[in-house]
């Protein structure tokens, strides 16, 4: 039996791997201030961009595998459409995209408008602070690890009836 050495694209199913694999990941939301201009100009995010006034952290509720399939029923941005795999189909497919989705429910996060959210890895809780809390102010955030993406929005108004998911598509 012959068996191939790594590359580029097994590389990157390896992060993958390691990503899906990691217990701390979270999506935050911030920016509690307007954009420049009136009415408000939502800028572009920037390579190595900041989320600004960061107002909390939600731990993943999902992080999967997911494959590019035009007849997928995960659409992130328009046009790009994407399917939700095994890990035995992702493996076999290659597969370098991550599926991460968080859900901000009603009261149980903050009360606020947010023009930002971004994905959080390797997320460290200060001690004391329960290693399974789902919401997490940054008061209890000793390190967030790696900030590996973010996306600036109209604003987003919450009230204590709101709920909002937020998903993204990380390709590695």
């Amino acid at each position: 039996m012959g068996i191939k050495s790594s590359d580029v694209v097994g590389l990157r199913t390896f992060h993958a791997y390691n990503f899906i694999h990691n217990k701390s990941i979270f999506v935050g939301a911030g920016k509690d201030t307007p954009w420049p201009g009136t009415p408000e100009v939502v800028p572009e995010p920037t390579y190595n961009g900041t989320i600004e006034n960061l107002v909390a952290l939600k731990r993943a509720d999902q992080v999967r595998y997911a494959l590019p399939d035009p007849a997928g029923d995960i659409e992130i941005t328009t046009g790009q459409k994407y399917r939700l795999v095994s890990e035995e189909e992702a493996i076999a497919n290659n597969s370098r995209w991550v599926y991460v989705q968080a859900w901000f429910k009603y009261d149980q996060f903050p009360v606020t408008t947010y023009r930002q959210t971004g994905v959080f890895v390797n997320v460290k809780l200060r001690t004391g602070v329960p290693v399974n809390k789902d919401v997490a102010l940054p008061d209890d955030v000793e390190s967030y690890g790696f900030f590996v993406n973010l996306s600036n929005l109209d604003p987003v108004v919450r009230d204590k009836h709101s709920r909002e998911s937020i998903e993204y598509i990380i390709e590695l």
